[in-house]
């Protein structure tokens, strides 16, 4: 089982540095777990132990998603492609239980409709209790 110690949030002070280092540092520790294997292994995760591919479909759900959150907020454009957000989707589905939902449980709200027909993002963004047509 993979191990590693949980991270100081006091090391992720901004400062001056732009947020986009701290994207590029996740991305490369990811890439570096992905080629140690960790797809295949067990890793524990806020103190659950969980498959590493589990692991990392909650990842890169959680970066799809947030970063819509972030785009969305300031104005920019963001969309990707359906094979990118089909897996993140497909594994959050069966790992979102209803007592995960609400403003109480602290990680998804209540999941907004979205046509079935939508792109993979907007229903993405529905499940996990957002409205894709949300403007600031």
């Amino acid at each position: 089982m993979a191990v590693s110690p949980r991270p100081d949030p006091a090391l992720f002070e901004l400062g001056d540095r732009p947020a986009s280092e701290f994207v590029i540092v996740a991305l490369r520790q990811i890439e570096k777990a992905i080629d140690a294997g960790i797809s295949s292994q067990m890793v524990v995760m806020s103190a659950a132990r969980m498959a590493g591919d589990g692991v990392l479909g909650m990842a890169l759900g959680e970066y799809i998603i947030h970063a819509w959150d972030l785009a969305t907020a300031t104005g920019r454009t963001y969309t990707l492609s359906d094979a990118t957000v089909d897996p993140a989707h497909d594994f959050l589905r069966t790992m979102v239980a209803p007592e995960y939902r609400g403003p109480d449980s602290g990680f998804f709200d209540a999941e907004v409709d979205v046509n079935a027909n939508a792109p993979a993002l907007d229903r993405l963004l529905g499940f996990a209790g957002r409205d894709p047509s949300w403007m600031p």
